[in-house]
This record gives C-alpha cells, structure tokens and sequence, in this order.
C-alpha cells in the first residue's frame, strides 16, 4: 500500500498462471526474505502445493478470499467488570423499565394480589429465559469477531456457506472459488442443513430475505413508541432463533437434539408472546409491518435490477482473446482504470471505450471493490492483483462490513498500481507500470441503463424500467465514495436491453 501503511506491507513476487478459464493461480515467491513475525500469502496455501526443487508455492485467485481464523480477544478480570458495569445503563434503561410498560397495559378484572404475583413471576422467568439463557449464553457466543445482531448472524453463515444466489449482499467467492470450503476452521463433512443451504439457491434467497426483513423491521422499531416495538422487537426475536440454529447445525455442529430443543424452546414463548399481541395489529401493530414493506420495496427491487444487469454482463463480457486483440492496438500514453463488478472476465464498456477511442492505455486495470460478509479486512490483505495481458492487470480491493473506505482518490489508484509494482514479474515491468501512472490518469466507469421490453409482464417491466431507474439515479456512485477528481474520470454510457 501507499502513504501510511506502504511500511507494513509485505512484498513477494508474485506470477499470474491462467490454469482455467475461471480460474487463476498466483505464484508466491517462497525465498524472498521477511521479516521475523510476518505472514505471507504463500503460508495459507496447502503444504501439498510447494515444489520442493523450484521452492515456489501456488496460490489460488479464489484461495486467498480464505479469511485467517481470528482468536476471541480475552479480557482481564478488571476489564470484565468495567465492562459489566458500563453495561448496567442499558440494562436499566431496556430491560429494567419495560416490566413497567407490562403493568400499565394490564387489563384484569377484579386483580388482586395472587394475579400480580404471576405477571411478576411471568417477567421474571421471560427475562431469565430470553435474556439470561437464550442470549447471554447462546446468542452472544455466535458474534462476528465482536459483532452481534441478526446481520452478524447472517455473516457468519455467509462465510461457512457458499451462497450462490442474486442477494443484495456481494458474495465472497467467485465461480473460481467454488471448491473452497468456508471462511472458518471447520472439521468434517457437513451436515445434511449445509448441503441443503449450499445446493437451494431458494433456500439462499429465503434466508436472505428473512433477514432483510428483520433488519428493515429493527430499523422501523427505533421510530416507534415502546407500546407498538413490542410487535417488532418479537418477531425479530423469532427471526434470530432461526439464525442461531441454522448456525448451531452448520458452524458449531451441535448435536440435533440440542437444536431441537433450543428451537421448540423458544420458538414457542417467543410465538406465545408474539400471538398475544396479534390483538394490538389494528391498533398499530401494523406499523412495523408497514415500515418494513417499505424498506422492502427499494432493498428487493435494487437486487432484481442487478441480478439482470450482472447476468446480461456476464453474457456480452469480453474474453481473453478479444481482450488481447484489443490490448495489440497501438497505446495512449497514460493508464486507464475500469471500475467493474465483474471478477471473470470483462466488463462491456471496454468494447465500447475501445471503439470510440481506438485505442487502450499503456496501463489498463480493472478495479472490483468488493465488500466481504465479514466484518474486517486486514490493511496488508486489502489488494489482490493479478495480469491478464501484456499491459492488461486485474486488482480487487476487498471491505469488511465494517470497514471505512479510508483509500480515496489519488492515494485509492496509487496503492492499487504500488500493489501491481510488488506483484511484477521483472523490474522492468515494474517500471513500465510506475512510468504509466506517471504520464497520467482516467477512470472509467459505466452508467448503464436496464430496459425491459414488452415480452415480460407488466409488473418486471414496472421494477425495472422505473423502480430501479429511478434508484439508479440516485444511488450513491463508486466515484463518488472514492472521492475521485471529476477531470480525472470518464463515464461511458450503454443502454442494456433485458
């Protein structure tokens, strides 16, 4: 990397071997010398894959999305209680208050002191039974690296469970990735629920939405009085039992009687209490419901326009060898970075670039920012680049969920060619590179536009050609959330006809 960080990344030689038309494997110097303590890439790959006499190792394009098992951070006993102390606010202003919402809404008929006796037994069992048992000791130990909630919950299964389905969430592996095993430490075969997730792309999308729609309704109940979220906060409690055993089965492999007994448990108080207060819909009940659907609507259409946009990509993209005939034209001076979704192959707009300006650059990159479902990347892991052709690389810039995008602008293009330089095969290649970023450069990105045509039915045609138009309008950019000099950027317009 540039700037700040240019000092703790590791540097191997690296060389680009196409094996497959999907796949692409990366050779790691294993002899170039580090420092004590580092850890390259060449160390993740499999000890069969060394070469005792050339003492180079293969790494796989799709090998290194692998995620390193992070350990648990382990707090002292001091830590611990300062962090239980600092916990008593939201406990006293959460759990401790809402008994006091139970007893004002009670409606009971000549009550006396027997009846509020048992509200009170009922409170303090739901409290012990959800609270204690449910999430302090099952709920919290399945967080992503710190992370909790229905979200966290869903990482963890998108990286133990390769998710071939069009959700809103960017998938972790690549086609090239697909004999990849998890992102986690896992032993064994997997369960009968694992192969089922990983085979049904039905089931993927049914979890996805699943969680969507508690996420949505998480983020109505902020809005709403306690009285109404008591409906909201229910059914996500629901959703997050479903979660917490779907990830009991595929990650912990906890035996299915366990499960069982966690989700017959639960499920049914958490049902109970959610079918008494089914009497509180028509008097607004409906809201969350309501807010919900409405955050649906745009989430569901965005994700159908770019599951056709990608699969109508993926059928006109480039291949290497229309790639190459364009790269054997003569070159501007300068470099040109495309920023595209797609990992194989390439993106349209280069047959559309290539024939209004008849020629590429000295230096073409394609640049895929790519959003992991996990919650951080490593700075020095931040790069993987690879060549494609003479003068043609390939650079994926990996996110976790919670990272900032901290590589803006220049300093974003700068450590994206510094990472190329590392990857070089000779010095000369490495200079041709810095000698390319030096006469100057231009963004490229494509401002596509979905047409539906009258063969499909009305409502596709509505989603796409004004729903998701008008999201496409509006949506923040890639430019924009790299902070990228509008004089140094080009948009390339095509119309897609689905």
């Amino acid at each position: 990397m540039a700037g700040a960080n240019q000092g703790t990344r590791a540097t191997w030689p690296m060389k680009a071997v196409r094996v497959a038309d999907d796949d692409l494997i990366l050779e790691v110097a294993a002899e170039k010398s580090r420092q004590a303590g580092e850890v390259g890439p060449d160390e993740i790959a499999d000890d069969e894959s060394t070469s005792g006499a050339s003492g180079r190792r293969t790494l796989s394009f799709s090998q290194a999305y692998k995620m390193r098992h992070r350990e648990p951070m382990v707090f002292t006993t001091w830590q611990t209680v300062l962090l239980a102390y600092q916990s008593l606010g939201i406990v006293y202003g959460d759990l401790g208050t809402s008994p006091l919402y139970v007893f004002s809404s009670l409606v009971l008929p000549d009550a006396g002191e027997a009846d509020f006796l048992g509200v009170l037994s009922l409170i303090l069992w739901t409290l012990t039974a959800m609270s204690l048992v449910k999430y302090v000791l099952i709920v919290l130990r399945a967080d992503d690296h710190g992370e909790g909630g229905t979200f966290a919950l869903y990482s963890l299964l998108r990286q133990h469970v390769s998710f071939k389905s069009d959700t809103p969430v960017p998938v972790a592996r690549q086609a090239s990735g697909a004999s990849l095993g998890s992102h986690g430490e896992r032993s064994g075969p997997p369960s009968r629920l694992h192969r089922w997730l990983e085979d049904s792309s039905v089931l993927q999308a049914a979890v996805t939405c699943f969680v969507l729609l508690g996420t949505c309704m998480m983020i109505g109940d902020g809005a709403l009085t306690p009285a109404i979220s008591g409906v909201a906060v229910i059914f996500v409690m629901l959703i997050t039992t479903c979660l917490v055993s779907m990830v009991m089965d595929v990650i912990w492999r906890v035996n299915a009687e366990w499960i069982a007994t966690f989700a017959v448990a639960f499920v049914s108080i958490e049902g109970v209490y959610g079918s008494a207060l089914m009497n509180k819909f028509a008097e607004g009940g409906w809201v969350p419901f309501a807010i919900a659907a409405l955050l649906l609507v745009p989430t569901l259409s965005w994700t159908y326009g770019r599951k056709l946009k990608a699969r109508y990509e993926a059928r006109h993209a480039l291949d290497a060898a229309e790639l190459g005939a364009l790269a054997a034209r003569r070159h501007a001076p300068g470099a040109c970075v495309f920023l595209t979704d797609l990992v194989n192959g390439f993106p349209p707009i280069v047959r559309r670039y290539a024939e209004h300006t008849a020629c590429l650059r000295e230096l073409t990159l394609f640049v895929t920012v790519r959003e992991l479902p996990v919650r951080s990347v490593l700075p020095e892991e931040r790069f993987l680049v690879a060549r494609e052709a003479p003068g043609v690389y390939r650079c994926v810039v990996r996110y976790g969920y919670m990272d900032k995008y901290d590589l803006v602008g220049d300093g974003f293009v700068g450590s994206a060619v510094a990472a190329l330089k590392e990857a070089a095969e000779s010095a000369e290649e490495a200079e041709a590179v810095d000698s390319a970023l030096g006469d100057g450069y231009v963004v490229v990105f494509g401002r596509t536009i979905l047409h539906m045509g009258g063969e499909h039915n009305w409502f596709k045609r509505f989603v796409i050609n004004y729903l998701y138009r008008f999201l496409q309008k509006n949506f923040r950019s890639s430019v924009s959330m790299l902070k990228i000099d509008h004089a140094k950027t080009l948009q390339v317009g095509m119309l897609y006809e689905i």
